[in-house]
């Protein structure tokens, strides 16, 4: 699992707001108003665990928010956010077992999905914790997938 560096703007008292989040997909820029403010977000950079924030990254966020906006929803102030999400090789979420440990459950990995992908992953990991499987195939998900085999290690309880 690698950090993906994601970025935001987050406007307080823009001077116009969606009512509903909305994703500006060919630009890769999410837009989500809440409580007074409005969060633009996008962009993704592997950069190690380096949080600080790059203004070009930012400014290629607006520039691309404004292949669809008229004007900048300009507010009384705008916080710059740069953030770590946990990636995977393949793009797909760890979710289950750790190979050779019996009381250790992975659920990571989902990316920019991990809201999103929140309610599904919280089913399917009370299941395995309260009966030891999952009512949804989740082999293509399982963390000993990135394993070698000649690295796996007897289990450990």
């Amino acid at each position: 699992i690698q950090g993906g560096k994601g970025y935001s703007i987050t406007i307080d008292r823009p001077t116009w707001r969606p009512a509903r989040a909305l994703y500006l997909d060919e630009a890769r820029v999410a837009l989500s108003p809440f409580e007074g403010q409005l969060r633009v977000g996008g962009t993704m950079e592997f950069s190690g665990f380096d949080t600080r924030v790059n203004r070009r990254r930012l400014d290629g966020i607006r520039a691309s928010a404004f292949r669809y906006l008229r004007e900048w929803p300009a507010g009384e102030v705008e916080t710059a956010w740069s953030g770590l999400r946990p990636l995977t090789p393949d793009g797909l979420p760890v979710l289950g077992r750790m190979p050779g440990y019996a009381n250790v459950f992975i659920a990571t990995g989902h990316g920019m999905l991990g809201i999103t992908l929140a309610p599904s992953t919280a089913l399917v990991i009370a299941q395995l914790l309260r009966t030891g499987v999952s009512e949804i195939d989740l082999s293509p998900f399982r963390p000993e997938r990135f394993v070698s085999p000649s690295a796996r290690s007897p289990a450990r309880m």
